[in-house]
């Protein structure tokens, strides 16, 4: 079987400054992915974990200092997630690539302290089924551009749906933080009569931070908001 590398950033290209968790799809096949995670200016925790849902997200490795970590797991999700930071910037690099069999030595964590190897011992130690996450917001969206979410806590957005229960196509446009074209996070898009559109990505909400939202006609679309609000 050959090999199929797939490489990357693992968080956004300048690095976190936050807490919050980043992700990344697998190969289907059994894979080895070594990350290079850095953390410069401070201090941070950094848990790496995997998940088949992207719900349940299992910790493999706890990473308090710029280090190499070489895994394999027979698993789909790939995370790093950010438990705790001080002036510090995380950023994570990645490679992964197939393999014909697993190896036996699963969790190899490069570091100042040397080398630590182990076979993958899980425990659920944090992250129970839903994570919190939860209905944030419920609305119709106003035929203006208008903030229908305001965020009192960090939040992590996880999915929006927006339904249209009428005869008519309708357009919707959402914002992040602000009503231009310069926050714009969803230009106006089609949602077909009787039918919905659904949006899976992550938005990062800080504190006072908003979600936005504009539809072609007054309470026709209803936009609803997922998320989990962080501590």
């Amino acid at each position: 079987m050959p090999n199929i590398p797939k490489s990357g950033v693992l968080t956004a290209a300048a690095g976190r400054t936050t807490t919050g968790r980043d992700t990344v799809l697998l190969p289907l096949l059994p894979s080895m992915t070594v990350l290079t995670i850095s953390i410069t200016g401070g201090t941070a925790t950094v848990k790496i974990e995997y998940s088949e849902d992207e719900v349940l997200f299992i910790p493999v490795a706890t990473i308090e200092q710029t280090s190499g970590v070489q895994f394999a797991i027979p698993a789909s999700v790939l995370a790093i997630n950010v438990t705790a930071i001080s002036g510090a910037t995380v950023k994570a690099t990645y490679r992964t690539v197939t393999l014909d069999n697993m190896p036996a030595q699963t969790l190899v964590v490069y570091g100042e302290d040397g080398v630590v190897t182990n076979p993958i011992i899980t425990t659920f130690e944090a992250q129970t089924s839903n994570r919190g996450i939860k209905k944030l917001v419920q609305v119709q969206a106003a035929s203006t551009g208008a903030a229908i979410f305001t965020a009192t806590t960090k939040t992590e957005v996880v999915h929006i749906r927006v339904s249209n229960p009428t005869g008519t196509a309708r357009t919707i446009k959402l914002w992040h933080d602000g009503l231009t074209d310069a926050t714009n996070i969803l230009p106006a898009a089609t949602v077909a009569a009787g039918g919905w559109a659904e949006f899976d990505g992550l938005i990062y909400l800080e504190a006072g931070d908003t979600v936005g939202a504009e539809a072609s006609a007054a309470t026709a679309l209803t936009v609803t908001i997922y998320g989990e609000e962080l501590a």
